[in-house]
């Protein structure tokens, strides 16, 4: 017993962050838990780390702060944590996809009035959250999170680019002191485009209550027999009962079309996991994929057009300087003359 609460309390604490806490030096904002009696590790201020009993009801409180001397307003969300494409367990997004494996999820067990808040210059409010532990008992562990995230401000409001602060309060729930065996499994491979850029995505799914972390991904592209690319990442984790959509950019250069081969593994303290897998990528979507992508040689071609233009406008200011400067010497040449 006394194991596993370490371990949970070590994983947990891993799993800690307040998203933009670097930008938020400016923010006002403040977050602060109450602590509570079932917490595993009663020192933990910046977390919920509770052991629960299957069908019981618990209240979570949380107090949200305004320090600033004008009004502001906040968002509440409870999240289900997640794995992000570079393997980190994050919380900021509430419209995630849940893998297949999940069941009962934080998102559903916790529930609270307060949606959003509104927050009078130094005024602190204090937030109730209702949490349902499951109805069946359960091993290993669930992990999700409480988000607030600062409304947008009217200065704010209509720009691209809108500078908005949160705070993340990890939930983490346990019921079974028995360990779990991690499994991981192959769910797709497919071409993929975001932000006009080709990329190849292997999907895979934790399909247990656990987090597989310190894991390291290795990804080995074949076209034939020939190896055209391959990756390594290190440091990697997966949320409990989440997908990882690794992504390996295509690069800038044209899609080909043909058979190729990947061969991935990801290997953990806890166990390795391989897999080879065959896919075609045909002649038309090789060109619907060139076709709305962004290249290098269009990149280089734009910076062709700027030095070009560049080369230009300093001809015509030379021109111009050398126009001036002739004009000069003529009227210096007349004076001496007259």
């Amino acid at each position: 017993m006394k194991k596993m609460i370490i371990f949970l309390t070590i994983t947990l604490g891993a799993m800690v962050s307040i998203p933009n806490r670097s930008m938020a030096e400016g923010n006002s904002l403040s977050v602060q838990i109450e602590p509570h009696k079932n917490a595993i590790d009663k020192k933990d201020t910046s977390s919920f780390n509770l052991k629960v009993i299957p069908n019981e009801n618990y209240d979570l409180k949380i107090k949200v702060r305004n320090g600033s001397k004008s009004k502001t307003s906040a968002d509440i969300f409870i999240n289900d944590a997640y794995t992000t494409p570079e393997g980190v367990v994050a919380y900021g997004e509430n419209d995630v996809e849940l893998a297949e494996s999940m069941i009962d999820p934080i998102s559903k067990l916790v529930t609270t009035k307060e949606k959003s808040i509104d927050l009078d210059p130094e005024e602190t409010k204090e937030i109730l959250f209702s949490l349902k532990a499951p109805k069946k008992e359960f091993k290993g562990i669930k992990l999700g999170a409480i988000y607030v995230l600062n409304a947008v401000s009217d200065s704010e409001k209509g720009k691209m680019f809108k500078n908005r602060f949160s705070y993340t309060v990890p939930l983490m729930l346990t019921e079974s002191e028995e360990q779990i065996k991690p499994n991981l499994e192959f769910i797709s491979l497919k071409n993929i485009q975001e932000n006009k850029r080709n990329y190849l995505q292997i999907k895979l799914e934790n399909t247990e209550r656990n987090i597989l972390s310190r894991g390291i991904f290795k990804l080995e592209l074949f076209k034939g027999e020939k190896r055209i690319a391959s990756q390594s990442k290190e440091e990697m984790s997966i949320a409990p009962n989440s997908y990882l959509p690794y992504q390996m950019q295509w690069g800038d250069n044209n899609v080909v079309s043909g058979t190729y081969t990947a061969k991935f593994s990801f290997d953990t303290p806890y166990g390795m996991w391989k897999w080879d897998k065959s896919f075609d990528i045909s002649k038309k979507e090789a060109k619907n994929m060139n076709d709305s992508a962004i290249h290098v040689t269009e990149q280089k071609s734009y910076l062709g057009y700027i030095l070009g233009g560049s080369l230009l406008l300093f001809i015509i200011l030379f021109m111009i300087i050398w126009y001036l400067w002739m004009k000069r010497q003529k009227d210096n040449d007349k004076n001496k003359i007259s």
